[in-house]
């Protein structure tokens, strides 16, 4: 399960937590950030607890019993309300007081992680571009971040910048972006705009979790323009069909 769908079902769980909206007598429970984030290993406080009684004025919560969704994920003082970061996902923590339950959608990273926000590359023989990547490291100095492709006609990278150049029709062929010790691994197509046989679409939607998203794309009467790639990286938006 990728890392979107669980912020939905999280998103799912925090409106599973109670109303906040104070018209159905009870009062409400509000825990704050609601959207919270921490490395593998750090430790947080508790977050922050509000309780608006039923007349709608705040008033104190009283005792609060924490739990977290996953302890495996992120571990959490029952009592305290203190947070440690376990391994990579998310979690709804939740605050129950007064007989009511408020909650709050937490992401642990892990202390170097690598997010490959193409991981699938259609380019046309003489486009140009950068892999675009984020790197995340709990802890300085920066990682030290590299590009490698194996020997192929089809495309090359440069090795400190990751800017791909497109040489001929050929893939999928393999890219590799490496930060210290950590690797991960994407792919380059290179086609011709005549190629409009069917083939695949990928794109990445990146927020509060990174979604890679792939399917089927097919082409009929297809008649365009090539535009050089140093023109489309100036569009806001620019939808691109090739074939497989």
């Amino acid at each position: 399960m990728n890392r979107s769908v669980l912020v939905v079902l999280g998103v799912a769980a925090l409106a599973a937590c109670g109303d906040l909206g104070v018209g159905n007598g009870r009062g409400a429970v509000q825990v704050s950030p609601v959207l919270d984030s921490m490395f593998v290993g750090d430790r947080l406080p508790a977050l922050r607890v509000i309780y608006i009684a039923p007349g709608g004025n705040p008033a104190p919560p009283g005792p609060i019993i924490w739990a977290s969704s996953d302890t495996s994920i992120a571990q959490i003082d029952t009592v305290s309300g203190g947070i440690t970061g376990r391994k990579r996902g998310i979690v709804v923590i939740t605050a129950r007081a007064q007989g009511i339950t408020g909650g709050a959608l937490l992401v642990v990273s892990d202390t170097l992680d690598i997010t490959l926000l193409l991981d699938t590359v259609y380019v046309m023989p003489g486009d140009t571009m950068r892999v675009p990547v984020v790197v995340l490291k709990s802890n300085p100095p920066p990682a030290t971040v590299w590009f490698e492709a194996p020997s192929n006609a089809a495309y090359s990278i440069d090795s400190a910048s990751g800017r791909i150049t497109a040489l001929a029709p050929g893939g999928p062929l393999p890219y590799i972006v490496h930060a210290d010790s950590l690797a991960d691994t994407g792919a380059v197509y290179v086609k011709r705009l005549t190629d409009t046989t069917g083939g695949k679409v990928f794109y990445s939607v990146r927020g509060t979790a990174v979604s890679h998203v792939g399917g089927p794309a097919h082409a009929a009467n297809f008649l365009g323009t090539y535009v050089p790639m140093s023109w489309k990286a100036r569009l806001p938006l620019v939808a691109r069909k090739f074939a497989a």
